[in-house]
């Protein structure tokens, strides 16, 4: 019996018949063979057929010879071995006292399926036992908390570093969760929030202890076997250092913010007195170019500001309802609002009202505005915001480059495109320019929930 590597292309003998060890002199006996340089017993590697020699001396044998001590062989009966069409090994009998017959040959094929199939059974249950101890250990000594619980939440598995942080011992290999240990009550606390409340929010968030200063990021994946065999695997990150930088990057924000807003201030102050003034002007087209003139550098003043906002904090959970009606302050109490999104929460920029505030406002400027409508619907798991309104539409050749276009010149696109990116969502126009304007927002799974 012999068992062939295809990518070697190495005949390895793996048994001899205990007789026949007994009787081979060959010296060294070697145990691999190259299937190029090999003769007859690669045969039925090569044609992937079986071989019935009755006599071995005749000159039709493709063989190339016997080394040194072999037995001699007077009649021989060779198949390959086969697993899912190719030829995974050969094996093979010989010197039968009479000729190897259809039935011999039929009897040994079947025997030799049977130790194929145990024989392929058993090296993929080896090398999925080998993965599995591999990946096991990897994800042991993995420097993040790695926690697997059952439906009951006792844990089946954890990883070193998780037995550092929840201080369990070494030897620990299963069981309950620590009583009174912070982290173990806010992992218990979010499972709780997320199998019994269906509260997504709980999935991936950062908790930290005052007492010790140590913060850490828990999240939850819910995979749900069967109805009676709910399983979770929770990974435990320390974050102390990423939130206390964090706190310092926010802080710089924060500064960037009041800065430019107290330039931006200063500027429309500015401004307002140079508009004082410009009454005074005696020529009317110079009265008129100054006026456009200051109008422009207000535009440009609301851009930085509104530019500026973007991105300073993290992110947070917004009623779509909410966003809709903040972005309708100021507007001509004649425009006739709706919506259709009750219950609709995103997790978005703080300052995703502008979004709706910019497509209202540069729809009236287009002209044609009466009525907007915002509507939702799930779709391949997506949340799909839609903004409708009956002002005059985009041309087709328009659409594709509609958030493309930098400048102050197409300032309320611009801003929509910044923030929905920051907030990790996707907006396209899709309307028919001859009935209005539609605006698709895709928000992804954990971007939203509806309640």
């Amino acid at each position: 019996l012999t068992l062939y590597n295809p990518e070697t292309q190495e005949l390895n003998m793996k048994t001899w018949s205990k007789k026949s060890m007994e009787q081979c002199m060959v010296e060294g006996r070697p145990m691999k063979y190259y299937l190029p340089k090999s003769g007859l017993w690669g045969e039925p590697v090569r044609r992937k057929l079986p071989m019935v020699i009755n006599n071995y001396d005749s000159e039709a044998v493709p063989k190339k010879g016997l080394p040194e001590g072999h037995i001699k062989l007077r009649k021989l009966m060779m198949i390959p071995l086969m697993d899912k069409g190719e030829v995974i090994g050969t094996a093979g009998v010989g010197n039968k006292l009479d000729d190897y017959n259809d039935t011999d040959l039929n009897q040994f094929i079947l025997m030799m399926e049977g130790f194929t199939h145990i024989y392929v059974e058993k090296k993929q249950a080896e090398e999925s036992n080998a993965i599995q101890r591999r990946l096991r250990n990897v994800l042991m000594s993995s420097p993040t908390g790695i926690l697997a619980l059952d439906g009951d939440l006792n844990v089946i598995d954890c990883s070193d570093t998780t037995k550092e942080i929840l201080g369990l011992e070494p030897n620990f290999n299963g069981g309950a969760l620590p009583n009174n240990n912070w982290i173990a009550d806010n992992i218990i606390d979010h499972i709780e929030k997320i199998k019994y409340k269906g509260d997504r929010r709980y999935t991936d968030t950062i908790i930290g202890e005052s007492s010790e200063g140590r913060k850490f990021r828990l999240r939850i994946y819910n995979n749900e076997v069967s109805e009676d065999e709910p399983f979770f695997l929770v990974t435990i990150e320390d974050y102390t250092a990423i939130a206390n930088m964090s706190g310092t990057i926010e802080n710089s924000l924060l500064m960037r913010k009041t800065f430019t807003d107290i330039i931006v201030s200063t500027l429309k102050l500015d401004v307002r007195n140079i508009k004082d003034r410009i009454k005074y002007v005696t020529d009317g087209s110079l009265r008129e170019m100054l006026y456009h003139n200051t109008a422009q550098i207000e535009s440009k003043a609301r851009f930085i500001k509104e530019y500026g906002d973007i991105g300073i904090i993290e992110p947070e959970w917004i009623k779509v309802t909410d966003s809709f009606s903040t972005a309708q302050i100021g507007l001509k109490k004649e425009y006739e609002f709706s919506i259709d999104a009750e219950g609709v929460l995103i997790l978005a920029d703080y300052t995703f009202y502008r979004v709706f505030q910019h497509l209202m406002e540069n729809s009236i400027s287009r002209g044609g505005f009466t009525k907007a409508h915002v509507s939702y619907k799930v779709t391949r798991g997506n949340l799909l915001l839609v903004y409708e309104d009956d002002s005059n539409g985009i041309p087709y050749d328009k659409k594709d480059s509609l958030f493309n276009n930098v400048g102050y010149e197409n300032i309320d696109f611009f801003i929509i495109e910044a923030i929905t990116r920051v907030s990790n969502f996707k907006i396209v126009e899709t309307g028919d320019p001859d009935r209005g304007v539609r605006f698709e927002i895709t928000v992804p799974p954990e971007r939203f929930e509806i309640i």
